[in-house]
């Protein structure tokens, strides 16, 4: 298959679109559902809102956007290579897989030193509703990025294989595809969770 008809379909199986799919659904709901209870309960909302570290937030914000053009970046040079180039000429996929890897990573450790604070604080999920719902929308999103973590080592390692072919390309491409999901879902909880009053 040449590089021209790989481009023109859709990335990676269709498994990871339907995997995709229904989890969109599924923060759908919660979303929904948080906006629901933040209907009826507006003062305990904003006030619980308030205790949160909006700069923290922005931080990780930054790291998963800048994660995830690393990961574009290296897909589409991928893409665009020779499938037989040798390894040391993949050089840089690994290197922005890399960056993407350290900015999730990072994000990992901001978020654990968020919710030590809040715990410090007495905060907890049985607090109210509010953090009820901030620890389980977080925690869910947080499970998102270190199986995602997971995907960007193996492809870290993957590139650095001499037998790179169109099948590692399409699962890089599906790994690719989730870690934009993980991306999307936090420009979601970041203005819910944080931003919005």
């Amino acid at each position: 298959m040449s590089n021209l008809e790989s481009q023109s379909n859709i990335p990676a199986e269709k498994g990871v679109w339907l995997f995709v799919y229904f989890d969109l659904l599924a923060f759908g709901a919660l979303f929904g559902t948080f906006l629901y209870y933040r209907s009826i309960q507006p003062d305990v909302f904003l006030k619980s809102q308030n205790a949160l570290d909006v700069n923290l937030a922005t931080l990780n914000t930054l790291l998963l956007l800048t994660s995830s053009l690393f990961v574009a970046l290296a897909v589409n040079r991928a893409r665009s290579s020779h499938l037989e180039e040798l390894s040391s000429k993949r050089k840089i996929e690994r290197c922005l897989l890399q960056g993407a890897f350290v900015c999730g990573l990072s994000f990992c450790l901001i978020k654990v030193i968020e919710y030590t604070n809040k715990f410090e604080e007495g905060f907890t999920l049985i607090t109210n509703d509010f953090f009820m719902f901030y620890f389980v929308l977080t925690g869910i999103h947080a499970f998102h990025v270190i199986l995602g973590l997971c995907l960007l080592g193996f492809l870290i390692r993957e590139v650095s294989k001499t037998h790179f072919d169109s099948n590692s390309i399409s699962f890089m491409e599906g790994s690719g595809c989730f870690w934009h999901l993980v991306d999307f879902l936090w420009v979601i909880l970041f203005p819910l969770l944080y931003v919005l009053n």
